[in-house]
């Protein structure tokens, strides 16, 4: 099985659009069917956020070895940098707060400052 069978099966395993796995990834919906056609491959990073997001392992989804599924929520992927999104909320946050100016970024801060607070 090819990686474009592979990252479709992903994106409907969670009952998304090209549109709407696009938008959770922060990139256009053209990158998605580019992958789903074979005409282009993603890269490392969008293929471990795609993995977080849907709930498959990211060596799957690169390689078409392993399980298919994550057993646990933090799947170890050698050369990951900081901490994966793993929902679509995540990824969410994650996409808004990096195209935040500084000071929206010091807004944003203070409300989370402001929830952690309240949850202990």
């Amino acid at each position: 099985m090819d990686i474009a069978t592979r990252i479709r099966i992903a994106r409907r395993k969670i009952g998304f659009s090209q549109k709407a796995m696009a938008a959770s990834l922060g990139i256009g919906r053209s990158a998605i069917t580019n992958w789903e056609n074979l005409d282009a491959r993603p890269s490392t990073s969008n293929l471990q956020k795609l993995a977080a997001l849907t709930g498959i392992s990211f060596e799957w989804l690169a390689t078409g070895r392993g399980p298919m599924v994550v057993e646990s929520l933090f799947e170890p992927v050698a050369g990951a940098e900081g901490l994966i999104p793993h929902t679509p909320s995540e990824v969410r946050l994650l996409s808004v707060f990096r195209v935040a100016s500084e000071i929206d970024k010091l807004r944003i801060m203070e409300v989370i400052d402001s929830i952690a607070d309240l949850l202990g």
